[in-house]
């Protein structure tokens, strides 16, 4: 009897302890699965997110001027895969690559002309989010500022060019005469500007770091100055001819143009130019013009066209020169559709806003995907019209630029308020304690 006892016992005993261990088992088993889930839910969104790209429909053109957006669109279903990541930078077609934007978070809303406070946030850059200067960084700054004092020249700013100067109202007013630089500067006196501006002319990026200042365009990466629209009718008002010269898209040729001056980052255009020259075709005709810095290009240059001829065709190549091509607002107002490398820079346009396959066609910097592109392009004729038209609808919240509808007017006025206002709350810390330019010696 006891034996009988015993041995119930004993299997009571085991299977409670298999009970335990079964429990055990799956708890583990269920750990395992779960970590297992965790790790592979990239991969999986790396699998899906293409797709959902894919499947993104591109929106017609809104018809109504007044409503400020250019509408949604994803990536372009059929366009090259590799041209929605990233473009290359190098001509020799290696590794080096860079991201198509410098900011992709700008990009979030790219199908819709950003709002102002968006805006805002964009034109002030680094010192939109500046609170106040910390231990010896007003001492750097003010340093900085004594710098810039002596390389002002009060008399003829206008001569010069590339580097920050300290400017009043009166300085202004005497060359504004002389050089539009001087004339869209006092438009900063109408918003609220109360004395000294610091404010760059040209078109290369200054040193500057320690301190906000005004500037036509910046380098997109690092975002030092507070834009500012100078020289604006040399880089918008050409859009007034769009307006009257332009023809319907199924009107125009499809060929792809280029003419611009020797100019540019690190020679780049030179290197393209001298490349592209020996392929004129029917189909392609890229060329300097006729105005040259470097007479060795002449054998590289034919006759000028104007905006009205090169709109006679669906494709323009922009280039940056010094800075953004003075001619990209236009060609992205007209009814062609913009090829270009994204620009290195960034300016009052807003390019940053601009996105491949949305608002124009990317190309690598070397241009060596262009005979691909162009393929592309006339395979999607619908497309391309389509991302002709949202450029277009992008650009025409700038239209007030070119001519004398200003119906954006209080939008833009309130907008260079708040940007005077950032300016003053920073430079004013500069300014703290009575320090003034005297104290520079």
């Amino acid at each position: 009897m006891k034996e009988i006892v015993s041995r119930t016992t004993h299997s009571h005993i085991g299977a409670k302890i298999a009970g335990k261990r079964s429990r055990a088992t799956f708890a583990c088993l269920l750990v395992f699965l779960f970590c297992t889930v965790l790790a592979l839910v990239p991969v999986w969104i790396k699998c899906i997110l293409p797709y959902l790209s894919g499947i993104s429909s591109v929106t017609s053109r809104v018809n109504d001027d007044a409503v400020r957006t250019v509408g949604y669109a994803g990536a372009v279903s059929g366009a090259p895969a590799s041209e929605f990541q990233f473009i290359s930078s190098s001509f020799n077609g290696n590794s080096q690559t860079e991201p198509v934007a410098p900011y992709p978070e700008l990009h979030l809303r790219s199908g819709i002309f950003p709002p102002e406070a968006e805006r805002e946030k964009f034109y002030c850059g680094r010192w939109h989010d500046f609170s106040q200067y910390v231990g010896k960084e007003v001492m750097l700054a003010r340093n900085e500022l004594c710098k810039i004092s002596g390389q002002t020249n009060k008399a003829h700013p206008h001569t010069v060019m590339d580097k920050v100067q300290a400017l009043q109202k009166a300085d202004l007013e005497s060359c504004k005469g002389k050089h539009p630089y001087c004339r869209d500067t006092l438009d900063l006196f109408k918003a609220g500007l109360s004395d000294i501006v610091l404010i760059h002319f040209g078109d290369k990026p200054d040193d500057v770091e320690n301190l906000p200042f005004f500037s036509k365009m910046r380098d997109a990466t690092r975002r030092r100055g507070i834009l500012w629209p100078l020289n604006v009718q040399r880089h918008f008002g050409t859009m007034a001819q769009v307006d009257t010269g332009d023809r319907d898209w199924e009107e125009k040729k499809e060929k792809i143009v280029w003419r611009g001056a020797d100019t540019g980052y690190d020679g780049e255009r030179e290197r393209i130019v001298k490349l592209m020259f020996a392929h004129t075709s029917n189909e392609v005709d890229i060329a300097f013009g006729p105005v040259l810095l470097n007479p060795e290009m002449k054998k590289f240059s034919r006759g000028g066209l104007s905006p009205d001829q090169m709109m006679r065709n669906k494709y323009l190549l922009s280039l940056d020169g010094n800075d953004v091509a003075s001619g990209l607002k236009w060609m992205l107002y007209s009814n062609s559709v913009v090829f270009m490398p994204h620009t290195r820079f960034e300016t009052w346009g807003m390019e940053s806003f601009l996105k491949p396959y949305t608002h124009y066609i990317p190309l690598y910097r070397n241009l060596s995907n262009l005979s691909q592109q162009l393929v592309w392009a006339k395979q999607n004729d619908e497309l391309c019209k389509n991302i002709s038209n949202r450029a277009t609808m992008f650009m025409k919240n700038f239209r007030e630029y070119a001519t004398a509808e200003k119906q954006n007017a209080e939008i833009e006025a309130e907008l260079k308020e708040k940007l005077v206002r950032t300016y003053e709350r920073v430079i004013s810390q500069v300014f703290a304690d009575n320090f003034t330019l005297s104290e520079c010696s």
